[in-house]
This record gives C-alpha cells, structure tokens and sequence, in this order.
C-alpha cells in the first residue's frame, strides 16, 4: 500500500507540475507495489496511467488488461480501457 500511495502522489505531482522525475518515481513505486502485491487493481491502473504518460501505449494497455483480470466488473477500469483504445485507434 506504500508504494501505491507513493505512486499515486508522484503520479499526481508529474501531471500537476510536468516534472519527468516525478513521473519516473511513480512508475517505479507502482512495479514495485505490483512486485509485492501483483494481485492488486491498484497499482496496475497506476502504472497502466504512467506508461499511458510516458507514451507507452502498448504497455499502458496491457497493464490496464490486467487489472480488467483482477477486477473484470470495475467501471472505472473499464474506462480507462475504453481511452486508451480510443487513443490507440487515433
């Protein structure tokens, strides 16, 4: 829950002030809370939105799949889904 939390700050700071290591540092805390957790929703929507961030939309996407695994009746998971297949087609 830590490093989710970490993650969900600096992923916050990144988008708030355009800092790159902010967006660094949230990536990092969430794999590691996957490392720890991988069952978790959590900390794969959070790292799927810093991939998503950092222009890695094919990893952004598989990692929002597998939160759609863990947790296939989540709206907002869905939703995220749905943008980011949206921003794949163009």
């Amino acid at each position: 829950m830590l490093f989710r939390s970490y993650g969900e700050i600096m992923l916050d700071a990144s988008q708030k002030f355009h800092n790159p290591e902010y967006l660094t540092r949230a990536t990092a805390a969430f794999r590691q809370a996957i490392t720890l957790s991988p069952g978790k929703v959590g900390p794969h929507i959070g790292l799927g939105l810093c991939l998503s961030q950092a222009g890695n939309l094919t990893g952004a996407i598989a990692e929002i799949r597998k939160a759609r695994e863990l947790y296939p009746r989540s709206n907002y998971v869905a939703s995220i889904a749905k943008l980011l297949a949206k921003r794949e087609r163009g």
